[in-house]
């Protein structure tokens, strides 16, 4: 175990997105520890993947990378969790990784499906768009119930990122 993701960086946006827990010169990817020179030598190990469902919180959680994504599509995303619940099924189930983008909360296309982390603490794997009568409010609804509407201020939200992608959870009978 050698990155931990920083609460500084998920909360304000300053900072590392990975903070050295052990040995800065290793990298954890794909279940083995790369040797120094391959780390030393690597710009770009992939996005992070952590083994911790969204419900359980990303912020302040003691988590580590188990391994990386390494695609050239997700480059500009900074990690993946396990999304949770059953409110984007059949889209998104419970247990499938979701690879996320940080995104500006006024530059979302309709459609969008976001993770959304409220000043609160609330996470939730959304579909997001723009509000059609209220400034500075977005509608979030789910796959699920999509006659569920809950109308956030863009004050509310601590941080918003794109699911860019997602991994299907292959144990999961459900979907």
């Amino acid at each position: 175990n050698v990155y931990s993701i920083s609460a500084e960086w998920i909360l304000t946006g300053k900072g590392e997105m990975l903070k050295a827990m052990a040995d800065p010169g290793a990298l954890y990817g794909q279940g083995r520890m790369l040797d120094r020179k391959r780390a030393a030598s690597a710009q770009w190990p992939g996005v992070p993947v952590f083994n911790v469902p969204v419900a359980a919180g990303i912020i302040d959680h003691a988590s580590f990378p188990t391994g990386y994504v390494n695609l050239d599509q997700f480059k500009d995303c900074v990690f993946s969790v396990q999304a949770s619940g059953d409110d984007m099924v059949p889209k998104i189930c419970n247990g499938d990784h979701i690879i996320c983008k940080e995104v500006d909360p006024r530059e979302i296309i309709t459609g969008d499906i976001c993770l959304v982390i409220t000043r609160s603490g609330k996470e939730q794997v959304r579909y997001v768009q723009p509000h059609k009568t209220k400034n500075g409010h977005i509608p979030l609804t789910s796959e699920k119930h999509p006659e569920n509407v809950t109308v956030l201020a863009l004050s509310a939200i601590r941080k918003i990122f794109k699911v860019k992608g997602f991994v299907r959870n292959l144990n999961n009978a459900v979907c």
